[in-house]
């Protein structure tokens, strides 16, 4: 390269680099108070001190940009918003520090959201286009973005989250919520409480722990929940389920795939259209279990001191096979071939409540527990 030019492109880089600066801003803060962020757009990180001040540093702002960000305090608000003369600037990344008790309204129209520390206070959290992480809250929190990864560990109050094309990951969510919901990315959860949904578009959900009724959808995904306190739904358009343990009645659907059900203390309704079904059942509520396949093996394990009655149906294509090697019991029972149709029916303990099993092309597996 011709060695004027190559100066002159350094001279000209560092005019560019010298107009640019990091304006900074210290504000007298109030505990308990509010700090309403609008960055457009840019990075937000965020701090806490024991400090009864916010510390505003904004990098990334050239020196006729800078005129064009806002900051006021009114009572217990601090309000920080750039918007450039065009609508449109320069991306700046954003680092604040603020006290440790303090309420967070954050909004950037491109661009991460961080917040490094633990927080005492309700949190909002939005962003037009990038991911967002933050550290344990103790609070309420609405976490969205329109396209990013939702990271968080444990919330103490009521929590809305929201990505429109993200993995969601998180601890504890000790409130509750209406859902937790991402268009298209896994979820995964370590313990959850009183979230009504869990959905994703388009991934796989695991979830360790549900204290309280919980419904989980995939449109395409596999479904892991090891232990629910409470009444279960899950459904799948297309992939496996696992309950490894329901204190409650267990709703499970998938379009294509295996369901296990593990320590089930209620009644099941289990449907796949294409796999097979094992369930293990410790005790019933009084109402009837339901589960079929349209094309696989069910095992159902049972409790030998449960009353129960439990109809089996298996069709097959095989009209030499043996019946009793379709259908196998440890319980005594009857069992008929209706010309491919094996039934049989199986009384426990007297009989009681109802358990009906079916396959079009599979066999069916009674075990005492």
């Amino acid at each position: 390269m011709n060695k004027s030019i190559t100066i002159l492109m350094l001279l000209l880089a560092s005019v560019v680099f010298a107009q640019r600066d990091v304006v900074t801003k210290t504000i007298e803060a109030k505990r308990g108070g509010t700090l309403e962020l609008e960055a457009n757009p840019g990075d937000i990180f965020i701090k806490t001190w024991n400090k009864n001040e916010v510390l505003l540093k904004v990098d990334g702002l050239d020196k006729n940009e800078a005129e064009y960000l806002e900051v006021k305090s009114s009572g217990d608000i601090i309000t920080v918003k750039y918007n450039s003369k065009y609508g449109w600037g320069g991306s700046a990344d954003y680092f604040i520090t603020v006290p440790s008790e303090m309420n967070l309204s954050l909004l950037t129209t491109g661009g991460d959201i961080e917040i490094q520390n633990d927080l005492t206070g309700n949190v909002k959290v939005n962003t037009m286009g990038g991911d967002i992480e933050v550290h344990n809250i103790n609070g309420n929190a609405q976490l969205e973005t329109m396209g990013g990864d939702i990271t968080f560990r444990d919330i103490s109050g009521d929590v809305k989250i929201s990505s429109q094309g993200g993995n969601l990951s998180g601890g504890n969510i000790k409130g509750s919520s209406s859902e937790l919901k991402t268009m298209g990315g896994d979820i995964r959860l370590n313990k959850i409480n009183n979230v009504k949904k869990v959905t994703t578009f388009g991934g796989n959900i695991e979830v360790n722990e549900s204290t309280g009724d919980v419904e989980l959808t995939t449109f395409g995904g596999n479904i892991r929940l090891t232990t629910g306190q409470n009444n279960v739904k899950a459904k799948t358009y297309g992939g496996n389920i696992y309950i490894g343990k329901a204190n409650g009645d267990v709703d499970v659907n998938t379009g294509a795939g295996n369901i296990e059900l593990k320590q089930i203390s209620g009644n099941i309704i289990a449907k796949t259209s294409a796999g097979n079904i094992e369930a293990e059942i410790l005790s019933l509520s009084s109402k009837e279990s339901d589960l079929k396949t349209f094309s696989g093996d069910i095992r159902l394990i049972i409790s030998s001191n449960i009353k129960a009655t439990i109809d089996a149906e298996a069709v097959t294509v095989d009209w030499n096979k043996d019946k009793n090697r379709i259908i196998r019991s440890d319980f005594p029972g009857k069992i008929e071939d209706k010309r491919g149709r094996i039934v049989g029916e199986f009384i426990l303990n007297g009989g009681g409540t109802k358990i009906e099993l079916k396959t079009n092309l599979g066999e069916i597996q009674i075990n005492k527990k």
